[in-house]
């Protein structure tokens, strides 16, 4: 159990470290009650040995942030773009990494936004989202990794981004229990963004009271 306990320390060093530096994170349990054992797309993160990811909040022009869809998507389906930790990577790392990957830009963590910890019923899994607001996307955005099919991004504001999460939300057949578990960061995200402006490094005083 020792080195178990090793890493659990380290993970919370890591974090406290990252709050110390970018701010206090929303922290929440999300059950996701539906739970599909598939070993496809939708059946992640169910069927994959990764137990964490990083979730990143890219800024853009005109009060708006990031989405990407993949190939092997629903029709309609956009989310915020994501990466797997890998084996003793610190989240740090994680970050910088994806986000080259994902946008071919070096974006730098500038506000931490939330830490959630996933539970599926009838499942022992537990899966860690941290999510942050990284500084703007300089150059053009295009994945650098093949292997992800990302097909296309677009910048979509607050309004957009609450249908972007509806979309998600409402998934039916196999991408259920995959759409309740990548919406809830998108619930997270909407809470914390002002009925007018844009997400900023500075937390809001008074969150908004809804989420339309």
């Amino acid at each position: 159990m020792e080195p178990r306990s090793g890493v659990k320390r380290n993970i919370q060093a890591q974090i406290q470290n990252l709050e110390d530096r970018y701010g206090a994170p929303v922290r929440e349990t999300v059950v996701v009650r539906q739970i599909n054992r598939t070993r496809g797309p939708a059946g992640f993160p169910i069927s994959s040995k990764r137990t964490a990811e990083v979730v990143l909040i890219v800024p853009r022009p005109a009060e708006k942030v990031l989405v990407h869809t993949k190939s092997f998507y629903p029709s309609g389906v956009w989310r915020l773009p994501t990466g797997g930790l890998w084996p003793d990577e610190t989240i740090e790392h994680a970050f910088l990494r994806e986000g080259m990957e994902e946008t071919g830009n070096p974006l730098k963590p500038v506000r931490f936004l939330f830490h959630l910890c996933f539970r599926w019923e009838g499942s022992p899994k537990e899966f860690q989202s941290y999510g942050f607001l990284t500084s703007p996307a300089e150059g053009p955005v295009a994945s650098r990794d093949p292997h992800e099919q990302i097909t296309a991004f677009r910048d979509v504001g607050r309004k957009e981004f609450a249908s972007v999460m509806e979309r998600l939300e409402t998934l039916a057949g196999t991408w259920t229990a995959w759409g309740k578990f990548r919406a809830a960061p998108h619930r997270v995200v909407l809470g914390l963004w002002p009925r007018e402006g844009a997400l900023t490094a500075e937390p809001l005083r008074e969150p908004p009271t809804g989420l339309a």
